[in-house]
C-alpha cells in the first residue's frame, strides 16, 4: 500500500508529519484528511476558537503534492438566523 504524508498547516505553522500513513490510494488519504481536519475545527470551536484558513497538503512518499484539503471546504457554515438544512462539508 503507498504511503502518504498528510501534513497539516495550522495557526501555529506546520505540522509535518514525517512517518506518513498507509492508505491503499489517494481518495483514502483524503478522506482521512478531512476527518483530522473536522477534528481539529471541533477542538478548536470547544476552545472558543475557529480558524477556516487552515490546510491539510497530502504528499507522496516521495515528497510530491497530490491534494489540498482546505479546512474551509469541509464545513457548512450557517449564518445565524438561516433555516437552511443539508449535509455538512462536501467532502463527506
Amino acid at each position: 500500500m503507498p504511503i502518504f504524508h498528510l501534513h497539516m498547516f495550522t495557526s501555529h505553522g506546520l505540522v509535518p508529519d514525517h512517518e506518513g500513513a498507509a492508505f491503499p490510494d489517494l481518495a483514502a488519504a483524503r478522506k482521512e484528511s478531512v476527518r483530522d481536519a473536522l477534528s481539529l475545527l471541533s477542538a478548536e470551536v470547544l476552545s472558543g476558537e475557529l480558524n477556516l484558513g487552515q490546510q491539510i497538503q497530502i504528499h507522496s512518499e516521495t515528497g510530491q503534492h497530490l491534494a489540498t484539503v482546505q479546512f474551509d471546504e469541509v464545513v457548512r457554515i450557517t449564518p445565524a438566523g438561516s433555516d437552511q438544512t443539508g449535509a455538512p462539508g462536501r467532502f463527506l
